[in-house]
């Protein structure tokens, strides 16, 4: 095994991980999220509508990093390791084929996409998963919020303190989803130099 197909062979599993540990994160907050309303409609734990927002809060920014990594690697074995080996090409083909979005996302699908294989990608997304798992964080702070003010025993220094976690979260997370979206694949490929400058655990 040359060099060049251990790195490239090295930066697949790195994406494979990465896209892994996104579906193991979402499953266990969505997972949480079903326990955790199931207790507090039968039992009335209302602390656990505060728990469940803190996981959703981390949980949601953990995956748009680990994503934002999986872009980067993908740009980098497009054009440091397939652009100087004939062997590896599938970053660039689902580049050439327009199965990337304006940002280089390789989970959505595009118009020049579409246009050329009407019939044939029925089974990708045409939505930025990014953008399904931000409305899921804001619509599991709404229940929590809405939860707790209309609880029939009184729970207004919860429903404040829910209230204000859930406004920080939705705050920042939009603007790193904005940011994740609005990401420059060519400006980023003229800015690096290296593997170091290119992934962030």
């Amino acid at each position: 095994m040359n060099s060049s197909e251990a790195e490239y062979r090295a930066l697949r599993t790195e994406l494979i991980h990465y896209d892994n540990a996104c579906l193991t994160i979402l499953g266990l907050m969505l997972t949480a999220s079903t326990a955790i309303y199931g207790l507090v409609s039968d039992k009335s734990i209302y602390p656990l509508l505060f728990l469940l927002s803190i996981i959703w809060s981390v949980g949601f920014p953990y995956i748009l990093d680990k994503r934002a990594s999986n872009l980067k690697i993908a740009l980098y074995i497009k054009i440091h390791v397939e652009s100087c080996d004939n062997d590896f090409f599938w970053e660039t083909w689902l580049q050439n084929k327009g199965l990337l979005n304006n940002t280089g996302n390789r989970h959505s699908v595009n118009e020049k996409a579409k246009a050329e294989y009407p019939k044939g990608l029925d089974d990708l997304p045409i939505v930025d998963p990014v953008k399904i798992e931000f409305a899921l964080l804001a619509t599991t702070h709404i229940v929590n919020v809405a939860w707790l003010w209309l609880a029939k025993d009184s729970q207004q220094p919860l429903a404040i303190t829910t209230t204000i976690l859930a406004i920080i979260s939705l705050y920042r997370s939009f603007f790193r989803m904005y940011h994740y979206l609005s990401f420059d694949s060519k400006k980023f490929i003229n800015s690096f130099t290296h593997t170091g400058d290119l992934i962030e655990d």
